[in-house]
């Protein structure tokens, strides 16, 4: 029995991104033509794949199964393919979220680049991984929940509450992220309290601006670890704990050029460097 291409693609897309609105984003396809793919595969094999939910669409524990080898088949296709692609080993493109480039990376860039003076290097950023739908980089790097193929985790991910040091001029707001609406929802509902009034909200679209807004005194947030880390060595952040709000998210580097040693060495120089700064 075979299975339209077009339904296995849509499985995977909603999959890895927990969410039917996405996955047709990327994929360039309406909504409903997504949910009629995953529909059919679930009619033709008889199970059930995901659990509708409000704000997504959550894996069952066969989808899961199914996403797993999915998601490996997939990844040899795209190592099938690299083999036959050409690599310029003189020039190095990354691709990662906004916020990691703007708040770690950016920083210490030079570290990497002076250990590899034969390199032309380009790097592009996105505030989220569906906005970089195109974009063709030798090595990505982006925030999520699951693991994604072969991928090597970066240290980091993990989300924290923070706080102001300064807490000279009381500020209960809570700075929210677009996109995390429910986890930053169950953390304002901890901080309410009967002799308080509920925190106000301070919305953005990065978790690099949350910080900021964080670290000049304006209220509380969440964020990677990563990027929470250098205003609590320089004494403007407070860490008040791990987020038990959302699922475990991590940061995930992509090899896309296989045969590029630079991008190779790249993921292993990020990956050691947020190591030793996080021990």
């Amino acid at each position: 029995m075979q299975h339209p291409l077009s339904w296995i693609r849509s499985f995977e897309a909603t999959a890895r991104h927990g969410n039917f609105t996405r996955a047709a984003e990327e994929l360039g396809l309406t909504q409903a033509a997504v949910s009629q793919h995953i529909k059919g595969l679930e009619e033709r094999l008889g199970i059930q794949l995901f659990e509708r939910q409000a704000r997504g669409a959550m894996l069952s524990s066969v989808g899961a199964e199914l996403y797993k080898s999915v998601a490996e088949g997939i990844g040899t296709i795209e190592a099938a393919l690299e083999r036959f692609s050409e690599t310029n080993e003189a020039r190095l493109h990354i691709l990662c979220n906004t916020s990691l480039a703007l708040n770690w990376l950016s920083p210490r860039l030079t570290q990497f680049l002076s250990q590899h003076p034969e390199l032309d290097f380009r790097l592009s950023t996105a505030l989220w991984q569906t906005d970089a739908i195109g974009v063709k980089a030798d090595v990505s790097i982006f925030l999520a929940p699951t693991k994604e193929g072969k991928l090597k985790q970066i240290v980091g991910g993990d989300l924290i509450m923070v706080e102001p040091t300064d807490k000279s001029v009381p500020d209960l707001s809570v700075v929210q992220v677009v996109g995390f609406e429910k986890m930053f929802e169950g953390f304002r509902k901890s901080l309410d309290t009967d002799d308080v009034p509920p925190p106000r909200i301070i919305e953005c679209d990065s978790f690099h601006i949350a910080l900021q807004i964080v670290a000049a005194g304006g209220g509380r947030t969440i964020a990677p670890r990563l990027l929470a880390n250098t205003g609590i060595v320089n004494g403007s952040l407070r860490d008040i704990g791990p987020c038990e709000f959302h699922l475990p998210m991590h940061y995930w580097a992509k090899l896309n050029s296989t045969k590029s040693t630079a991008a190779r060495a790249f993921i292993d120089w990020v990956a050691l460097t947020a190591e030793k700064e996080l021990r």
